[in-house]
């Protein structure tokens, strides 16, 4: 029996530590493989992700750059420095200053750039912030020659090295990344006329490269050939590593994705991205040496866990078969002792003492009651969190979230959803950001209120001021929740301005079926809400009664803003106001989105600005009054407001050139010099020099008395008289083209074709036949 007593405990202990310890060993093997191959995936997926990242920040920067060109050679200025129409040394001179300055705050906007460049294959000069230079002068004249190799309108090309201050001591070697783009817009080949280059340092695009991410790590940036645009190490640069790494096999690389290649005998992963912008191939290298320093962390994690689980397995096994095979050796002590008459244990041998185990069973109760209390006290951080998530389409399964949405206490359908995103009009009125919190939340507890009476929803405070709603219907009946969810935040409003004495804008999506529109619908109500600026304040702005206007129609409202600049140029207060009015009140008819509508108005005031300047009218004083134009139209948050001050601006623009103009002194020479002009327009060989000569005047002297008297240069006013005059005359004769070309002074046909396209925005034979 003493055997059997002994055996029985050991046999129960053996059984229990081999089943746990067999446990342990499979739960920690099947985690270690389910982690490897899911810390791989996420790494390939994250390092992927990471470098398109890093990709579109650097396509911003680049789109900027390539948008500030764009601008540039609309610019009047260059215009005339590309077409080469600039015959004195004196206009060659204000071209030039104007140049310079429009480049140099180019560059001071825009740390990344290093140099702008234009170029005119007509007058075969190259113009900087700096300079002005024949070609065969300029310093930099490598991307001349690529430019014309090139047939593309615009390209990022690069690497190249440009040596600053050659040939004397203070000479500096940079690498730079250039952008050349045309001109004209779109002129290729033997039709191109010039071009601007802007060139970037390398040293700041590898800047911004490092700066993004540094979890990247060394990150190699090459063009379509495979050659390195930017690194961190410059002896990379100018290498083909692409054929290096990939031979033949990099001309398939497409997109983004990663491949696997050894690399100075290190086997690894080559993660890349491929702008579609540039073309630009972004990869990151990271050997599989690597990879496995990460897995053995997680190994030596596991074991340790495992090893400490195995610990403690042993110590349950013991302490279960002590306490349950206890009363099994009892019975076979009273059966021995009843058999023999006497006991063979002692006092020694009794154990199974529980106290241990109770106080740990204590410790265990009170922790849990600690966790529940917390995660009760953080219920609303995790409500929050969920509807967040589901605006930004983080989470899109209703039967995925449906525990969790239970548990939170967030009442809503399956499907049939309606975002409504609503913002007190006056943010400053609300006070302290505390008390704008209050006043959200009151707006949250009423929408909830009013929302579950007529189906479920839920509400999200954003932001102080600013919350979101999500309602949902049981029935799928879109026109009929629309209306209901119209109703809701109509009642909303009234219910806001009698108990908070406050008003409110509400933006109301489209009808969406289930979860995963719930992001689109979220990012149409933040869409419809900014027309209040345009449709008022205190109201339900519906998208589906919002008819956004087309591109067409925005590009011809843009296009007739021209007119506002020339009442302005006339003097004209009422044509000013009036046509001014009239831009916003067709903007506001065709449904221009709010963001571009203060777009126009800046550029409304910015061309009038700039038309003052032309008739050197000091506008200092309204920039100081008024401040900065942009910040302050995109600040307004009515469209009343932007009008109220646009307005006064462009008639305060208006008084100043009426004073300039006043205090001018008439020269009584002039009316006869105009007479003149009259008369000889016909002449092909009119020009300043033959009127300075026949009324004795010096070229430079007569030239500035036509731009303060006229407003305008010689060549502009003559212009004018002989376009109006080949007006007149495609009316109201049967001439042919090139006959009426000779009658008002032109020599060749193809410079009248062109100069009168380019006043009247047609040709010659258009401008007849319309007005035939």
């Amino acid at each position: 029996m003493k055997i059997t007593k002994r055996r029985i405990p050991q046999k129960a202990l053996t059984v229990y530590v081999a089943v746990f310890v067999s446990i342990v060993i499979l739960t920690v093997g099947l985690s270690y493989w389910s982690v490897a191959v899911h810390v791989k995936d996420d790494l390939d997926t994250t390092r992927i992700d990471l470098l398109k990242q890093l990709g579109q920040k650097v396509d911003l920067v680049l789109r900027g750059i390539d948008k500030t060109t764009l601008n540039l050679v609309q610019e009047t200025d260059v215009v005339r420095f590309m077409e080469g129409s600039i015959s004195e040394d004196q206009q060659k001179y204000e071209v030039f200053n104007n140049l310079s300055n429009t480049l140099r705050t180019i560059l001071d906007a825009n740390s990344i750039l290093s140099s702008i460049y234009l170029y005119s294959s007509g007058n075969n000069l190259i113009a900087s912030s700096s300079t002005l230079e024949k070609r065969s002068q300029f310093f930099d004249q490598e991307w001349v020659d690529m430019f014309h190799t090139i047939n593309d309108i615009s390209v990022w090309t690069g690497p190249r090295k440009v040596t600053y201050n050659a040939n004397t001591s203070y000479s500096i070697n940079k690498n730079v990344v250039t952008l050349m783009r045309s001109y004209p817009l779109t002129a290729t080949g033997s039709s191109k006329k010039g071009a601007v280059a802007a060139n970037i340092n390398e040293e700041k695009l590898n800047e911004l490269i490092r700066d993004t991410n540094s979890r990247l790590g060394q990150v190699f940036v090459m063009d379509e050939s495979g050659i390195v645009i930017t690194h961190q190490d410059k002896e990379q640069l100018y290498r083909n590593t692409g054929k290096e790494w990939f031979g033949d096999g990099f001309d398939q690389i497409r997109q983004n994705g990663q491949r696997e290649i050894r690399i100075a005998g290190k086997k690894g992963q080559v993660y890349y991205y491929t702008s579609p912008y540039t073309g630009w191939i972004f990869m990151n290298f990271m050997p599989d040496e690597k990879l496995e320093e990460q897995l053995g962390v997680i190994r030596n994690i596991l074991l340790t866990v495992a090893l400490g689980m195995v610990v403690f397995a042993c110590m349950a096994a013991l302490m279960l078969s002590n306490r349950f095979y206890r009363p099994m050796q009892q019975a076979l002590r009273s059966i021995s002792t009843q058999l023999k008459g006497d006991t063979d244990s002692s006092p020694g041998e009794m154990y199974g003492n529980l106290d241990y185990l109770e106080k740990k069973f204590s410790q265990v109760i009170t922790d849990n009651r600690i966790m529940i209390q917390q995660l009760r006290d953080s219920k609303p951080v995790m409500k929050w969190s969920l509807l967040l998530d589901l605006l930004l389409g983080n989470r899109t399964s209703y039967v995925v979230e449906k525990p969790l949405l239970d548990f939170l206490g967030i009442r809503l359908f399956s499907s049939n959803y309606i975002i409504m995103v609503a913002e007190f009009d006056k943010p400053e009125e609300l006070g302290s950001e505390r008390d704008a919190q209050l006043y959200t939340y009151g707006l949250c507890n009423m929408a909830e209120e009013y929302m579950n009476a007529a189906g479920k929803g839920a509400s999200i405070q954003l932001e102080p001021g600013k919350a979101a709603f999500i309602m949902s219907f049981e029935e799928k009946n879109a026109p009929g929740n629309i209306v209901t969810a119209l109703s809701i935040g109509e009642l909303i409003c009234s219910s806001v301005e009698q108990y908070f004495h406050k008003s409110v804008s509400i933006g109301l999506s489209r009808h969406t079926d289930n979860m995963k529109g719930l992001k689109q619908a979220y990012l149409e109500s933040l869409e419809a809400l900014k027309y209040k600026l345009v449709l008022g304040m205190n109201m339900v702005l519906s998208i589906e009664d919002l008819k956004i206007a087309s591109s067409e129609s925005t590009i011809k409202i843009f296009a007739t803003r021209e007119g506002v600049a020339e009442a302005l140029r006339e003097g004209n207060v009422t044509k000013t106001g009036q046509l001014f009015d009239d831009l916003l009140n067709k903007a506001v008819q065709e449904n221009i989105p709010p963001e571009t509508m203060k777009q126009l108005c800046v550029q409304v005031l910015v061309e009038s600005l700039s038309e003052a300047l032309e008739l050197n009218v000091d506008v200092s004083e309204i920039t100081k009054k008024h401040g900065d134009l942009y910040q302050t139209v995109n600040a307004s948050q009515e469209l009343a407001e932007i009008r109220a001050y646009s307005k006064n601006i462009l008639f305060e623009l208006i008084r100043l050139i009426q004073e300039k103009r006043s205090s001018r002194s008439k020269n009584e020479s002039f009316p006869k010099i105009l007479d003149y002009i009259h008369d000889n327009y016909k002449r092909a060989d009119l020009s300043l020099n033959l009127i300075a000569e026949k009324f004795d005047f010096s070229v430079s002297y007569l030239s500035r008395m036509f731009k303060e008297q006229m407003e305008c240069n010689f060549l502009e006013y003559l212009i004018g008289i002989r376009v109006k005059a080949a007006q007149e005359l495609l009316i109201n004769t049967s001439m042919k083209i090139n006959e009426i070309a000779e009658e008002v002074g032109y020599t060749n046909s193809y410079s009248f074709n062109r100069i009168f396209k380019k006043q009247t925005g047609m040709t010659p034979g258009e401008y007849k036949e319309r007005n035939s």
